[in-house]
C-alpha cells in the first residue's frame, strides 16, 4: 500500500482454513487493472478463492469472494476462514493507531504506538476486538481507517506477528457458493477527519443520509435514563411500583420544569430466562402492574427499550412452544453459553410492531 510514493504495508502471508488447520493460498491467476487494482485467483485445500483489490483516488477496496463456497471452516471464533487482505507495517519509524473495540461500540476504544519493530498492542481481534482502526502520523497530515466493508455481521480481523488480516468470523462452520466479503481503506487527515471521510464513503456506498440522525428523538431531544448510574436503576420509590415510580418522575420534572421527551427503561423490566438472556420481551406485573402502555398513558415518553441476548429458553422459540424459527446453542461446557439467535425475519417485524403500539420508539 503506497500513499504518496511512500510504501505503508507490505503484504503478509494469506491462508484458508479447513478442517482446523491453515492452508497457505496459492496464486493460481492475476489480472492486472492498471493503476484501478487488480483481480487475483487462489486455490487451497480444493477451494477457489477469488481476491479483488480496486484502487481509487482517496480509497480501496479488498474483497474476497468463494466461488465455491466452503464446509469445515469452523474453528476458533476470534480467527478468521480466510485472509484478504493481510497487511504488514513498513513504514518508516513509529505511526500511532486508534483502535475501536468493544462489546458496545467503540467502548474498548485504545490508542498506541505502531512500527515494524514494534507491532502495536493495541489492536484487538475476533467478536468484540474488531473494529475501524485509524494510523496516523505524528504530523497528523495524512491517515488511514481500515474496517469492513460489507457484510459487516461477518466481518473479523486477526492480528498476529504483525500482521493485520480480515476475513469471514472464524466461528462459521460454512460459506455459501459466491459468498463475498469486503475490506476498505480510505485515506485521510488527523483522525476525526479521516472517520469523517470514511464515514461519509460508507454512507454514500449504502445510500445514506449522514442528517438522518436528526429525526433520531434520542438524538434531538432531552430524556430520562434508568441505565446503569441513574437513581433508578433496578431500584424504584420506596413502597411503589416502577410504574408508579415512572409518573412520579414525570410529574417532578414537569413541575421543575426540566423538558424530558422520552424515557430509557433498563433491562429490569423484563422477564430474563437461563444466564441472564431474555426470555419474553414484555413488562414484568411486579414492575408495571399495567404493562408499558399504562408507562406511556402516565407519562407521555415515548419509550427507549433495553434488549439484550435470546436466552435458550425464550418463549418465542419453536422449541419452547413459541411460534417463531431459532437457533439455539445448549450449552454443555465453559465455551458455550445457553442462547439462541432467531432466523425468522417475522419475529423481528412483529416484536417491534407490538412494541410500537405501547410506546417504543428505539
Amino acid at each position: 500500500v503506497l500513499v504518496d510514493g511512500q510504501e505503508w504495508f507490505t503484504s503478509g502471508t494469506g491462508f484458508f482454513r479447513h478442517s482446523g488447520r491453515e492452508h497457505p493460498l496459492e496464486l493460481q491467476s492475476r489480472t492486472s487493472d492498471g493503476a484501478e487494482g487488480a483481480t487475483l485467483h487462489f486455490a487451497a485445500s480444493g477451494v477457489r478463492l477469488r481476491a479483488q483489490i480496486q484502487v481509487r483516488q482517496d480509497h480501496a477496496v479488498f474483497t474476497q469472494t468463494f466461488l465455491d463456497g466452503a464446509n469445515g471452516t469452523q474453528g476458533d471464533p476470534d480467527g478468521i476462514v480466510a485472509a484478504f487482505p493481510a497487511l504488514r507495517a513498513a513504514w518508516p519509524g513509529t505511526k500511532g493507531v486508534l483502535a475501536y473495540q468493544g462489546d458496545m461500540t467503540g467502548s474498548g476504544a485504545q490508542t498506541g504506538p505502531w512500527s515494524q519493530e514494534q507491532p502495536a498492542k493495541v489492536i484487538g481481534a475476533g467478536i468484540s476486538g474488531t473494529g475501524p482502526l485509524v494510523v496516523f502520523g505524528r504530523d497528523l497530515q495524512t491517515s488511514l481507517v481500515l474496517s469492513g466493508f460489507s457484510n459487516f455481521m461477518s466481518h473479523s480481523q486477526t492480528f498476529a506477528d504483525g500482521v493485520l488480516r480480515y476475513g469471514v468470523m472464524g466461528g462459521v462452520t460454512s460459506v455459501p457458493p459466491g459468498f463475498q466479503i469486503s475490506t476498505v481503506l480510505t485515506l485521510g487527515r488527523g483522525v476525526n477527519e479521516a472517520m469523517d471521510s470514511w464515514g461519509s464513503l460508507l454512507l454514500a456506498t449504502y445510500g445514506k443520509q449522514r442528517e438522518a440522525y436528526r429525526q433520531d428523538l434520542a438524538m434531538r431531544t432531552l430524556g430520562y435514563s434508568t441505565d446503569n448510574g441513574a437513581f433508578y436503576y433496578y431500584q424504584a420509590e420506596a413502597n411503589k411500583t416502577y410504574q408508579q415510580t415512572m409518573i412520579d418522575v414525570k410529574h417532578y420534572a414537569d413541575a421543575a420544569g426540566i423538558p424530558y421527551r422520552y424515557v430509557l427503561l433498563d433491562s429490569w423490566w423484563y422477564f430474563r430466562g437461563v444466564e441472564g438472556g431474555v426470555k419474553t420481551w414484555d413488562a414484568r406485573p411486579d414492575i408495571f402492574p399495567g404493562g408499558l402502555e399504562a408507562v406511556l398513558e402516565g407519562t407521555q415518553w415515548p419509550q427507549q427499550l433495553h434488549n439484550r441476548y435470546w436466552a435458550n429458553d425464550t418463549t418465542y422459540a419453536k422449541q419452547n412452544g413459541g411460534k417463531w424459527d431459532f437457533l439455539c446453542n445448549p450449552g454443555g461446557n465453559e465455551s458455550k453459553r445457553h442462547l439462541c439467535v432467531p432466523i425468522d425475519e417475522s419475529f423481528w417485524v412483529e416484536l417491534f410492531a407490538n412494541k410500537t403500539r405501547t410506546g417504543m420508539f428505539m
